[in-house]
């Protein structure tokens, strides 16, 4: 098992299955956008702040969001 599923199951053990209400992503890597869409309850938000460098891709399943109904919510925190 890896970190990051681990981490995960934690989040599932202390909120008793129901996963969180909102999980924000901030560092831009796939684990850690992984893992926030992982641990949100059916119905919860998913906030996706990081940027990650161009090209980098992080897999997700779609289906999962949709038929849990999670909102994301998408920004881009850049100052230039």
């Amino acid at each position: 098992m890896t970190w990051s599923i681990a981490y995960v199951l934690v989040i599932q053990e202390i909120t008793e299955g129901r996963g969180v209400d909102i999980a924000i992503e901030a560092l831009g890597l796939p684990q850690t956008f992984v893992q926030a869409t992982l641990a949100i309850r059916d119905g919860g938000r998913a906030v996706i702040i990081g940027l990650a460098p161009f090209g980098v891709t992080a897999h997700v399943d779609m289906t999962r969001l949709v038929r849990r109904q999670v909102r994301q919510l998408w920004s881009l925190a850049l100052f230039y």
